[in-house]
Formats: C-alpha cells, structure tokens, sequence
C-alpha cells in the first residue's frame, strides 16, 4: 500500500522503525505465522487493560455502542422483511464473519472500510458479498445448469467508513438478496433478475413501511437502454419508475444496470434500497457465462422512515 492510499500512521512508523516492517508482515510471513503473531501480541496487549480501559472503549467506540433502534422493533421489521422475499428467494443465515477478502477481493471495496480480524477474516459488511460464495459454490458444482440460485439473508453488518448522513450507522441491518444463473442471451437473465428484485424489495418495504416508493435505473455502460425501458414496463403501477441518468456514485461497482429504491417520509425521499449486476460470480466460477444480481435494503433506515 503506496502513495494516498497509505495511513500516515504507517508512514510514520517506516521511518521510526525497520521500514521493511509492513512488507514482512504484508506478504514475507505466510497467513498461518502472521495470524500466530497478531493473537499473540493481541494476548500481551491486554493484559495491560483495565476494566476502566474497556469501559472508556464501549462509551466512545462506534462499533461496539448498542443501535439506536428498539431491538423488538427491528426484530419485527428483520421477520417482515424475509417473509416477504421467500419465496423465491431462499434464506439463509449467514456466519457473522467472512473470508478475508470477501469484500475488496471478490467487490472490489476498499479493505479500510471493512473490519479485519487478527484470524484473517472479515466482519460481513455486505452479505451479498457472502451470498455471492455461496451462490458461486452451487453454480460450479455444475456451471452449465440453467437453475438460477436465488438466496437472501438479513445480517448485522458493520462499515468501517465514517458516514456523515441522517441514519447511517457503523453497524445496522440489511436485507441482502443475489440471484447467480447463466447468460441465456438477450438480456433475457438480466430483465427478470432486475424485475424480480424489484419486486421483491418493493414487497419488503410495503410491509414495512407502507408508502411510496420511487425506483430509479441506471445503465453506467449505455448499452442497455432497452434492459431498463422493459424493467420500467415490468414494473408498471407498483412504483413510480423512471431512468436516472445522472447517477455517478458506485460506477466502478456496478458495471452496467443498477438502480436504487427510496420512500418519501415527512416530505423526504429516503433511500432504501440498492441494487444492480454485477460480474463477481464470473471470477469466482471462471466462466464469462456467469450472470449476479444482487440488492440490499437497508432495514433500520426503513425503519426509522416508517416511524
């Protein structure tokens, strides 16, 4: 790690210390002796704390401050939201850790905004990034079936990242959903996995919440006008839906169709909801054939916007 994208504490310690340090311990000890060293130095770490030294933690810490919305609400929101995506979609509880490199390997999201642990894991900060594995494990058992994997799961994630906005939270809830098949042709997989989706988040929120949503579709690489002109046609009186053009952020995650879901709350589109193709499971399974939807609705914020 060079340049920007380099911590100045690490900067620091190159020059008070060896500075082939971060290479021995980036890439010149294997997995198994890095992990080693870190629980051990974890180990000697704490025993020079206190109790009053974890308690200061837990009064200041984001990620370990219990969420801000009551448990039995969110439980409620959590049954809702699942109940109404099965079927089609298949649940499944997913482990509160993933493989190292879940996120910025198979997604390409940035490792500092993922919480590593000293066992080579990762704390889930997106479970379609697991349900993506998962899907890729089914479909490479027999890569030629036209069976599309439909699976979804609620997780408490946590996002390393700081977020400025009203109801972002370094750990909140997420419904997450993927649909993995194989390219049919003619856009064909890509419009029922978008329309499906859709659907099914708009299913979700109406349980939820209960008012109207707004669906707005961009194709980043514009190849896919038509994709979106059918989607929207699809969708008909459900929601208003409409192209957005305009979208910038998230370019580089999704390379063509995406799209994002908000509700209106006291006089205030919130968004919900996000979504869109992407090409994880053609790397995992190694055949361009590969198709992934994925989507996830944010449940405390829609929460928050139903109260």
């Amino acid at each position: 790690m060079v340049g920007s994208e380099e911590h100045p504490a690490v900067a620091r310690l190159r020059r008070t210390h060896d500075p082939d340090l971060l290479g021995l311990l980036s890439a010149g000890i294997t997995g198994a002796d890095l992990t080693s060293l870190l629980l051990e130095a974890m180990r000697q770490r704490v025993g020079l704390r206190t109790a009053a030294d974890v308690l200061h933690q837990y009064e200041r810490d984001r990620f370990v401050r219990p969420a801000a919305l009551d448990p039995l609400r969110l439980m409620e929101v959590e049954m809702r939201a699942l109940a109404a995506v099965v079927p089609p979609f298949e649940p499944v509880q997913l482990a509160p850790l993933a493989p190292f490199g879940a996120h910025a390997v198979v997604a390409g999201v940035n490792q500092h905004r993922v919480v590593t642990t000293v066992r080579g894991s990762d704390v889930v900060a997106d479970p379609t990034n697991v349900l993506a594995l998962e899907a890729a494990v089914r479909r490479r058992s027999d890569p030629r079936s036209p069976r599309t994997e439909r699976l979804a799961a609620v997780s408490r994630v946590v996002r390393a990242q700081q977020f400025d906005a009203p109801n972002a939270f370094p750990h909140f809830s997420l419904l997450g959903m993927v649909s993995a098949g194989r390219d049919i042709g003619d856009n064909a997989f890509e419009i029922e996995a978008c329309v499906e989706h859709l659907t099914t988040l708009l299913g979700a929120i109406e349980r939820v919440h209960g008012g109207s949503v707004t669906i707005r579709l961009t194709d980043f690489d514009g190849r896919d006008a038509n994709v979106l002109q059918t989607v929207i046609e699809r969708i008909g009186s459900a929601a208003r839906a409409e192209e957005w053009p305009e979208r910038t952020a998230a370019r580089g995650y999704y390379p063509g169709i995406c799209f994002k879901l908000f509700v209106t709350h006291d006089g205030v589109e919130v968004e919900v909801a996000d979504g869109g193709m992407v090409d994880w499971t053609q790397h995992l399974v190694a055949s361009k054939k590969e198709r992934l939807m994925i989507s996830g609705l944010g449940l405390e914020r829609l929460a928050f916007a139903g109260d």
